[in-house]
């Protein structure tokens, strides 16, 4: 069963999707707080824009009436200010730890440390695909993967991976923002709407809570 988990696990990673931004060359010598909220509501606002687009819409999902009405639901959250933030880091030993308890050390073993460095980056960056898999359903899957958008920086002085969740009040739909390191000095912001309820969803949570540890939740 849990062989079976990682496997899919792997395997979504690897085709998790999204747009992709100009590469961004300015970066702050330190990232503190306030980066890493100013930097997601800015990747946040750009996928809202794609949402908004009705032609990119059509280019990319398709008009029918279901993945319509889901694409209206995110693109609702265009121009919102979140009502809460809720900060998410990852567990660098996570899937380590994971494999040890189920007795499947030699997975880890056999990767070798260049792959894992490899997965542990993809894993990250691929929550929100990771999240939707197991509360979005197929459809809200692929079309948040469709709009969804990401930047990449220079690494700023003190980076640290993780993952920020936006909620916004009354909305079906939630944002997440993951900070990944992608490349020797730079990282990718990547952004993906999720449902406005997946930190509450029991399989989810378990997941988050397996390899990610929540630090802050803050209100605006």
């Amino acid at each position: 069963m849990m062989k079976k988990f990682l496997a899919a696990l792997l395997a979504l990673m690897l085709c998790a999707t999204a747009f992709c931004g100009a590469f961004a060359e300015a970066a702050p010598v330190v990232a503190d707080d306030g980066w890493y909220l100013e930097t997601a509501l800015y990747v946040a606002e750009q996928m809202g824009v794609l949402a908004d687009n009705e032609a990119y819409v059509e280019l990319f999902i398709g008009m029918g009436e279901d993945t319509d009405g889901f694409a209206d639901i995110m693109a609702q959250l265009n121009g919102l200010t979140p009502d809460e933030v809720i900060t998410y880091l990852y567990k660098t030993d996570a899937l380590e730890t994971l494999a040890a308890a189920y007795q499947m050390d030699e997975v880890t073993t056999a990767l070798g440390k260049p792959a894992m460095e490899s997965i542990y980056r993809r894993m990250n960056q691929s929550l929100g695909s990771l999240l939707n898999s197991y509360v979005g359903g197929s459809l809200w899957l692929a079309i948040a993967n469709a709009l969804s958008y990401n930047e990449t920086y220079l690494m700023p002085e003190n980076f640290v991976p993780c993952a920020l969740l936006l909620r916004y009040d009354g909305q079906e739909a939630a944002i997440l923002v993951t900070f990944s390191q992608t490349g020797t000095e730079t990282i990718t912001v990547t952004a993906t709407y999720v449902r406005a309820d997946v930190a509450e969803d029991e399989v989810a949570a378990t997941y988050l809570n397996l390899l990610w540890e929540c630090t802050s939740a803050s209100s605006f």
